[in-house]
């Protein structure tokens, strides 16, 4: 049988080691809990160590009411850049798995909701609107992770 693709597209995921690319990539895959908690697509941190050492792409299919094709979309995990001993090795790996998509539609920049936008941030930002101008000009989007839904998100 035939798939019929009714639209296609690529979102990047970017931002610092810990921040929850790998979780929010997850979860744009497949939100059911099933998915995200017993068998996530993308391997998800357990401690403070980082989990994501090499760029993962994952391709997810959906059918959209109404429509006879699918909806293709391809999210692109990625280490942290802001560990100095693999950061070469990590955007060596960036750019061959660019290679190998034709377009990126979306940059998702992860961050953490009480983290400081600091150095580490900005070389970030900063390295990967080198690296793909275009996309950095008008399709980058901020997603703040870890936001207290307890006592700690009522201001004191």
């Amino acid at each position: 049988y035939i798939v019929t693709v009714i639209f296609d597209m690529a979102i990047l995921l970017i931002g610092s080691t810990g921040n929850g690319k790998s979780s929010l990539g997850n979860f744009l895959i497949d939100p059911d809990d099933a998915h995200l908690w017993k068998h996530p697509t993308f391997a998800t941190a357990k401690s403070n160590l980082p989990e994501t050492q090499r760029v993962r792409d994952e391709l997810s299919r959906i059918k959209l009411p109404g429509q006879k094709g699918n909806f293709e979309f391809r999210v692109i995990d990625t280490p942290g850049l802001n560990e100095k001993s693999a950061d070469l090795r990590h955007m060596i790996d960036i750019i061959e798995t660019f290679k190998s998509v034709s377009f990126i539609h979306a940059c998702i920049l992860v961050v953490k909701f009480d983290s400081k936008i600091d150095a580490q941030y900005e070389s970030t930002v900063r390295y990967y609107s080198k690296l793909l101008p275009s996309l950095f000009e008008k399709n980058v989007i901020v997603v703040m992770t870890d936001f207290a839904t307890d006592e700690r998100s009522v201001l004191q």
